[in-house]
This record gives structure tokens, sequence and C-alpha cells, in this order.
């Protein structure tokens, strides 16, 4: 039976919507979020993918940030898996998160280490023997018009060094500005679709040296602040670094 990993995280605001994760202790970390039965072995150089998930996450653990409420994270949704028997999904309603009252962002991090309280302390993962030169992922979803999808892989969370991203929206159109965020963090834009579409990011050798973050996904509520969002819903399968 796959395993359900809802987690709970503290976080401070990313880059544009939120920023990077430096303050773990108020998190609590449930069981579904220690490292795997069976975590796939690190590749020797530049021969093999490093597969981060498919049909259940392989690397590191998962957190939702900045706060539980009114999300919804799986890594054994049957529904429609892009390839084997099943994908990762993650849902907001566009309500307030909890610990951080807000509804303006959250966000799932599949981050490098099984357990939250770990996350400042551990060094991120030099993955540049592996020689990836890309980072792809199969997606599919729903949101509303206000709200995109913003994904980063090979984050280091560093606030100083951006991570190469994408944002993921009904027409393809939208950034991840916000009316008290004016300026686009992530101009790389692309449509989620109802049906699986395929992504690929490019990473470079700088971007791999220390690895905190695989791959972040953060809704990003952009109507105006005094109005809750409605949210949406993204399924990921095979998302894998690639020479």
């Amino acid at each position: 039976m796959k395993r359900s990993w809802p987690v709970l995280g503290l976080l401070v605001l990313l880059s544009s919507s939120c920023k990077k994760k430096d303050d773990p202790a108020d998190t609590v970390q449930p069981p579904a979020a220690q490292p795997p039965t069976n975590p796939q072995p690190q590749p020797p150089s530049g021969s093999l993918n490093l597969e981060i998930y498919t049909d259940d996450l392989h690397q590191g653990g998962a957190f939702e940030y900045p706060g539980g409420g009114n999300q919804d994270l799986a890594f054994n949704d049957t529904s429609n898996p892009a390839v084997g028997s099943a994908c990762m999904r993650y849902g907001w309603n566009g309500l307030d998160t909890s610990s951080l009252v807000q509804h303006i962002f959250v966000g799932v991090d599949l981050m490098h280490t099984g357990d939250l309280s770990t996350y400042a302390s551990t060094p991120g993962k030099d993955l540049r023997s592996g020689n990836y030169t890309q980072v792809s992922f199969d997606a599919r979803g729903g949101l509303s018009a206000d709200v995109v999808v913003k994904v980063e892989v090979a984050d280091d969370g560093l606030q100083s060094t951006p991570a190469p991203c994408i944002v993921l929206s009904a027409t393809g159109l939208l950034d991840d500005s916000t009316p008290g965020n004016p300026v686009a963090s992530c101009t790389n834009k692309a449509a989620l679709l109802s049906t699986w579409q395929s992504y690929s990011l490019n990473v470079s050798s700088s971007d791999l040296t220390s690895v905190k973050d695989y791959l972040k996904a953060t809704f990003i509520y952009k109507g105006a602040p005094a109005t809750t969002g409605s949210g949406g819903t993204i399924l990921f399968d095979q998302i894998l670094y690639k020479p």
C-alpha cells in the first residue's frame, strides 16, 4: 500500500511570494516524512537518472508550507498516473493556512532530508557527479483563474540564488507576480492542462552544488489580498534528474 505523506512545516516567505526555510524548530514531522523504505541509490557519474518520484517518493522527505490547513498531499494517487501505478497529488482549496493565517501562497517541498528538524543542519546534496543537465516531470491539474503554480528545482535554500523555475497557469500566460510583489521572479511560463504534459527545466553544474530542495511547488494567489482565492490541484509523476 502506498503511503500518504501529509506534513506540516513552518516557513517564512519565498522569493516573490515566499521565502526560504530557516527555522524548523516548531515543526511537527509525522512518520510519513521519514526516509523511504527502499531509497534509490545515488547514480554513478553521468550514467543514470536520479529518481525523485516514480510511483513513490524515493529521495528525502516532504513538507507543506507555510503551515497546514486546507491543503491535501498524497503520494499514492491511483486515479490516472502518467506511468506506473501511482502519482503525487497536491491540492489547496484557497482558504487560509493555519499556522501563518493567510491565503496568498501555500506549497509543498520535496527536500533532501527525511525529517524537517534536520533540514537546516544537514548540508545540501552535491549532485554534480551525476552530470545532470535537466530536471523533468509530468504534470496535470486544474487552477482557478487567479492562481498559478510556481515549480522550482535544484534549490539550495538560499534566497540570494534563485532556482530554475517555471510558472504554470490555466492560460500559460501568467507569471508569479502578485499585488503585493509586482515584480515577477520567474518569467518562464507554461499552461497546466487537465491531461498529462511533460515539462523540463535546464540545470547547470552550479545549481547542483548543494541541493536542499529537489522540487518545490507553490500555489500563488494573484487576486486582491482581501479576497480568498479558490486554489487548485496539481498532480506530478516521473520527477527525474537527467544527464
